[in-house]
């Protein structure tokens, strides 16, 4: 007698059911994850993009304040300590500010190429990232360089008052000793041999001393800046090589699209020849062998009683 095995295939087909029903949850668990995981990371990507775009606007910011203030101190008769000293915080400011700045952009573009692997280079995602990259990198490359050019300018149109201001004192000094006058703040001893009161080469003393102590700090913040300048821009030509590289990419990848798709063609039209010619052959293969039917026929026919 057969068995009745309906009742466990039901309980097997439930059981594989389920199983299969896992499988498919666990899977689009997981391709949830994946999407959520690419979303999430191109998301913190452009906040840490924005956070950097308004850090550059805030030494855009410090650049425009530290115009005015030197214009108002080389327009001032004297120097102006408290002006003077707004002028260093000002500088200190930009100087670290723009240290930290470079840093995270270096750190943001080691990571993207780090996780970047080679296919993807051509992704949405990573050209998206390289461009925001370069894009800031140029950002804060042009404001330090805006920066370095005002402080130049600064520091030469400095030296040139002090000197108008000796030669309106009529203290006749060539160009080397103005120089080193105000490399050195040793007025005195140029001056020495010069009539003029106590209180008024104190009060030019005070002013070129005053003068120079600027200039050593635009010296040095030129320096220092000077540095971070270079290292931008050897970014800046690595991040320019690197997206040439993707746009050499893509336009192979669409050279050999186009070159794949005129050979599909050309493969279509070689196709309907090759049919076509079969065609031919076949029919001509057919004419042939009827030919050769009709001709045995009437030899037959010729030799033989038959027909």
């Amino acid at each position: 007698m057969v068995k009745d095995r309906l009742n466990e295939f039901q309980t097997l087909s439930g059981k594989t059911n389920s199983t299969h029903h896992r499988y498919e949850r666990r899977i689009s668990a997981e391709t949830s994850k994946l999407l959520h995981d690419e979303e999430t990371s191109l998301e913190g990507f452009l906040n840490r993009m924005t956070e950097l775009r308004n850090i550059v606007g805030q030494l855009e910011s410090w650049l425009e304040e530290v115009r005015i203030l030197h214009g108002e101190l080389l327009l001032a008769p004297a120097s102006d300590g408290e002006k003077s000293q707004q002028l260093r915080v000002i500088m200190e400011n930009f100087r670290t500010t723009s240290l930290v700045a470079r840093q995270k952009i270096k750190n943001i573009d080691k990571e993207v190429n780090s996780k970047s692997h080679p296919d993807e280079s051509k992704s949405v995602d990573s050209r998206i990232k390289r461009n925001q990259i370069r894009t800031l990198t140029r950002a804060l490359h042009s404001v330090m360089w805006k920066f370095n050019e005002e402080e130049e300018n600064y520091k030469e149109r400095c030296k040139k008052k002090i000197t108008d201001y000796l030669k309106i004192q009529d203290i006749k000094l060539t160009d080397d000793e103005i120089s080193d006058a105000i490399d050195n703040g040793d007025i005195f001893e140029r001056t020495k041999g010069i009539l003029l009161a106590y209180s008024d080469k104190k009060a030019l003393f005070e002013d070129v001393k005053a003068r120079r102590d600027e200039l050593f700090e635009i010296e040095k913040v030129i320096r220092e800046l000077g540095e971070m300048f270079v290292d931008l821009n050897n970014l800046v030509m690595s991040q320019g090589e690197m997206l040439d590289r993707i746009e050499t990419n893509i336009e192979d990848a669409v050279d050999y699209a186009e070159k794949a798709k005129q050979n599909v063609k050309d493969a279509r039209e070689l196709m309907k020849k090759a049919r076509k010619k079969k065609i031919i052959i076949c029919i001509v293969l057919a004419i042939l062998v009827l030919i050769l039917i009709i001709f045995i026929q009437a030899m037959i026919c010729h030799f033989t009683p038959i027909c």
